[in-house]
């Protein structure tokens, strides 16, 4: 079978392009990109590749842009945000800094109750961090519960949490 160290090992020609030649493995086509002084090789024809860089071109915002999209919006300061979703300011910078910064859900779920979104948003904006919720999870369940009857003090949240032997929202201060 075909070795990629092998085939980096060897001194391959570059195209015109300056990428090496992609070599086809069972069949497929690739597509060979650089990236960062690194040499991948892409398993899809050049159309297909280029497809899938204009789909990510138009990405929909991150976590992270629609964080701070809602803390204006809502006419928080930042350090009233994360505070009231005891989350520490070091983490905060850190999603603050980071457009594809993906938080713990309990995080995620700290910030959704300290802007006080309502359930629709709340789904979208977990979905913005790679989470959903599900109707088999006790976490979930206490969440979408609270959240629906606009109880967001996440202090008491995590009361409840703590009582069901859930995760805690937030990343805690210390």
């Amino acid at each position: 079978p075909w070795d990629a160290r092998e085939a980096q090992d060897q001194e391959m020609p570059l195209d015109e392009a300056g990428y090496r030649p992609a070599v086809p493995t069972r069949g497929e086509k690739t597509q060979g990109v650089r990236r960062e002084e690194e040499q991948y090789q892409i398993p899809l024809h050049p159309r297909s590749v280029a497809a899938l860089e204009a789909a990510m071109r138009e990405m929909d915002e991150s976590f992270a842009e629609m964080l701070l999209r809602k803390i204006d919006e809502n006419g928080m300061k930042d350090s009233d945000c994360y505070k009231k979703a005891n989350v520490s300011r070091q983490l905060f910078s850190k999603i603050r800094s980071d457009r594809d910064y993906k938080p713990k859900k309990p995080t995620a779920v700290a910030f959704i109750m300290a802007l006080e979104l309502p359930i629709e948003e709340a789904n979208v904006m977990l979905a913005k961090a790679g989470y959903a919720f599900s109707r088999s999870d006790k976490f979930d369940i206490i969440v979408q519960f609270l959240i629906q009857r606009k109880l967001y003090n996440v202090n008491n949240a995590n009361l409840i949490l703590f009582k069901y032997h859930q995760a805690l929202l937030g990343s805690g201060m210390n």
